[in-house]
This record gives C-alpha cells, sequence and structure tokens, in this order.
C-alpha cells in the first residue's frame, strides 16, 4: 500500500510573523503616540483654564481696591518695598499653586495719556494731566512661560470724578536697535531709590520699542534703567560719575523734571560670538598666546570705556571664543611669543589689529605669527614716491635647483609671507621677483639660511 505525504502542510511562516509583528509595532506606536499628544493637550487645556480663572480673580480684587491703591510693588531685599511708577498694594510677581500647578502672576500698572483731552507731546492744547486713568495688565504663566504658555487679561480703571494731576512727569523710554529701530518685547526694569517711596519695576516695551510712565517721580540721574531681551545684549545705564568719578557714562541713569516729557532712548543689538584663533606661519596651531580684547558698545567717556576689556589666552587648543557679545569695533592686541613676530590677521580688520563685529553675526579672527627660527621671507612692497604699502603686489619666490616656485599676492599691508605651509624653506639662494599694475618690475637674488628673512622693496611708478 502506497501512502501519499502531502509535504505544503499550512503554516505560519517567519516572514508572516515578522510581518504581522511589524504590523502590531506601528499601529502600537502611532496609538501611543496619539495618547501621548492627547493626554498633553488634555493637561494644556487644564493649566490654561487654571490660568484664565486666576487672571479673572486677580482682576477682580483689583476691582475692589481705593483707586489710589491700585499700583504695583515688589519687596526691596531688606524687608521694604519698592514701588512701580503709579506704586500701590498690588505684588508685582507672585508664585500662586492651584490645582497642584504653579503659575507664575504678573500684574503692570501704568498712566495711559489718552488723546481724547490731548496728549503730553505732539498735540495742541498740550495735556498738562497725562495721567488720565490706569490701565492693569495681568499675565499668568506656566511652564516654559513661553506665548503659548500664558494668559493675559488687561482693564481700565478711571479716578472718580475729575481728574487730578498726580505729580511728577512723564518718562519716556525707548529702546532701539543701532538702526534707529524700536525694539518690541524687551524687558526693562526700572530701580530708583532716591525718590520716597521707592521705585522698582519690571515690564516689556511695546511693538514700538517704547514704555510710558506719567507722574513718575521727579528726580535728578537717579532712575536705573536695565534692558534684556533674548539673542540682544543685555544694557544698563550708569551713575554720572563726571565730577570726580572714573568716567563719564554714555547713557546715564535717567532723569525726570515735574511737569515735563523726559525721553531715555538706549541703544541696543542683537549679540554675537567671537572667536579668536592662534596660528604660525605655516598655519599649524599656535597654542597659549595670550591676548588682551577690548571693545564693542562704548559705554564711558573720559576715559573711553567699553563693555569689554578682557585679558584672555588661546589655550591649548589655540582657540578662544568670547560668547554674547556687543556688536562694535574691536581691538586685538597679542602677547607676541618668544622667536615670533605678527604676521597677519585674517580675516583683514579695519587697522592691522581691529574689526568690526555686525549685530548677530559670529566674527572669527586668525592671528599668524611668523617663526624666526626657521628658513622663510617676508616680502614687504612699498611705493617708492611715498613709502605706502602696496596691497595687491604679485610677489613670485622661485629657487631653480629645488623647483620652489610660488607667487602670493601681497595683503593690505604690502606683506607676503614665504612658505604658506609646512616644510620650512631649504636654505640656498632664491629669486624675488615683484609686479604691480603701474609699477616697474623689480627683481632680487636673496640668499635664505635657517631664519626668517624681512626683505623690503620698493617699487617705482612706471
Amino acid at each position: 500500500m502506497k501512502i501519499k505525504i502531502n509535504s505544503r502542510q499550512k503554516g505560519t511562516t517567519l516572514v508572516e510573523v515578522l510581518a504581522l509583528l511589524f504590523v502590531f509595532v506601528v499601529v502600537s506606536t502611532v496609538f501611543l503616540q496619539a495618547w501621548s499628544f492627547g493626554t498633553k493637550l488634555i493637561f494644556e487645556t487644564r493649566n490654561r483654564l487654571g490660568a484664565a480663572s486666576l487672571a479673572s480673580e486677580k482682576m477682580e480684587i483689583i476691582r475692589n481696591l481705593d483707586y489710589s491703591a491700585i499700583g504695583t510693588k515688589t519687596p526691596d531685599g531688606g524687608g521694604g518695598w519698592n514701588y512701580g511708577l503709579p506704586g500701590g498694594d498690588i505684588l508685582q510677581d507672585e508664585s500662586v499653586t492651584a490645582n497642584a500647578h504653579t503659575y507664575q502672576v504678573r500684574t503692570f500698572i501704568q498712566y495711559i495719556d489718552d488723546p481724547f483731552d490731548g496728549l503730553v507731546t505732539g498735540t495742541t492744547p498740550i495735556d498738562t494731566v497725562p495721567n488720565d486713568y490706569k490701565k492693569v495688565f495681568v499675565t499668568v504663566a506656566w511652564g516654559t512661560a513661553s506665548s503659548s504658555q500664558q494668559v493675559e487679561v488687561s482693564s481700565v480703571f478711571v479716578p472718580k470724578g475729575v481728574e487730578q494731576s498726580a505729580g511728577g512727569g512723564v518718562l519716556s523710554i525707548n529702546v532701539l536697535d543701532l538702526a534707529g529701530n524700536g525694539i518690541a518685547d524687551a524687558t526693562v526694569h526700572i530701580v530708583n531709590t532716591a525718590v520716597s517711596p521707592h521705585v522698582g519695576l519690571t515690564t516689556n516695551t511695546d511693538d514700538t520699542g517704547n514704555l510710558m510712565f506719567p507722574a513718575a517721580p521727579a528726580s535728578l540721574q537717579s532712575y536705573q534703567i536695565s534692558v534684556s531681551k533674548s539673542g540682544y545684549f543685555p544694557i544698563t545705564t550708569y551713575p554720572s560719575m563726571a565730577n570726580g568719578g572714573t568716567f563719564t557714562p554714555v547713557e546715564p541713569h535717567a532723569s525726570v523734571v515735574a511737569g515735563e516729557l523726559n525721553p531715555s532712548s538706549l541703544i541696543t543689538d542683537r549679540s554675537a560670538d567671537i572667536t579668536i584663533k592662534t596660528k604660525d606661519g605655516l598655519s599649524q596651531d599656535l597654542p597659549s598666546v595670550a591676548f588682551q580684547l577690548v571693545g564693542g558698545k562704548q559705554i564711558g567717556t573720559a576715559p573711553i570705556t567699553y563693555t569689554l576689556n578682557e585679558n584672555d589666552t588661546s589655550g591649548a587648543g589655540a582657540s578662544f571664543t568670547e560668547s554674547s557679545v556687543s556688536p562694535g569695533t574691536y581691538t586685538i592686541t597679542p602677547t607676541i611669543p618668544a622667536q615670533h613676530i605678527l604676521l597677519r590677521m585674517e580675516p583683514p580688520g579695519v587697522t592691522a589689529s581691529s574689526f568690526v563685529v555686525s549685530a548677530g553675526v559670529n566674527s572669527e579672527e586668525t592671528l599668524f605669527f611668523a617663526d624666526m627660527t626657521i628658513g622663510s621671507v617676508l616680502a614687504t612692497v612699498t611705493d617708492q614716491s611715498t613709502t605706502s604699502p602696496l596691497a595687491g603686489a604679485s610677489v613670485q619666490l622661485t629657487n631653480s635647483i629645488t623647483g620652489y616656485d610660488v607667487t602670493l599676492t601681497t595683503d593690505q599691508f604690502g606683506r607676503a609671507y614665504f612658505p604658506t605651509s609646512a616644510p620650512a624653506l631649504p636654505a640656498g639662494t632664491y629669486d624675488l621677483k615683484v609686479t604691480a599694475a603701474g609699477f616697474q618690475d623689480q627683481t632680487k637674488t636673496i640668499s635664505v639660511s635657517g631664519s626668517l628673512l624681512q626683505e623690503s622693496v620698493d617699487l617705482i611708478a612706471s
């Protein structure tokens, strides 16, 4: 009897198992992502509702205060208070816990000069009582306090009866960039301990980079103003030291004259990084070169003072980075390493030792130093009639025996350095040929030994 065996029995193959497993993983991943997003959305919605409730509650508390008490205050760190403009009984900053979540509550209050009865400036007639009413902003933030994680409400509060002058003057603060444009949403911190009660508040500029404070107490150069914004160089005013002080500030503390508009403009812009590298004449790293770096925003005169004045070193990595500096002109003064001379700075600066940092643009400067103890040539080309250096001249160095043949173009100081990379020049006799448009060619025979040869070439106009 014959028994027939069917080799095609039904079953699950390894490929089918892997395919099923892949589908399961994909579906599970999508489900988990959707679940995670939905959970996050639920939490954020709950946080937003809680923040809105806190903001409304805060505003309702303010509605029940006397008009004279509607103003802010902050602890001065010594058991007393600094007050806003206007000052009052409301804490500027609070940390509030609700529904097991912590919120940061900030209240900002300012007098508003309403255009209905004229303004303190730019209209006729001039409004002699610019403190028409108070506007209150309550911001409740959570998490990172980004724009998507905060709630802001505002309301207007008017005095009972006819408006009356609150005294003082109008402090107008303008935060500008280098082009004269207003910087919106810059954080401004104002302190004045020369008036009573003391002033201390923090708020942000409007869309034009302005803040206006009617009824600011009169005070001579005692409003200290600090400005900061992410990505921008932080700035501050300084006390006047004209009488026997160390320097006279470019931007002194602001003054307020009673009954007057008192503008105060502060200038900053996007910050940048400066990287200083040090190399030898053969473009190899030259570590641990010390230097002084001075420049940036000028903050004082007599003597001139800048935001940056530091002594640094390129370190073991032959590189140093100064982060978040202000735009402006910087001067670098290196301590020349032993047995070296300073060759050049790349990219070339406005002078042999200074360069410009533009707003928001990182700068990298490399200092090259020629080793005087190796075979090399530094050719300096000048105009014979004026003794001025000739930039852009062509300098060719050749040696028929070794086959060395390199042509370089002089830099802004009329210099060309050979060799441009290792190894050093072998000892021997070389031909040096210099050509430049409008000048007669000149050729010299020079002798190179095991050290730096500095050769001057004066060209005669053709």
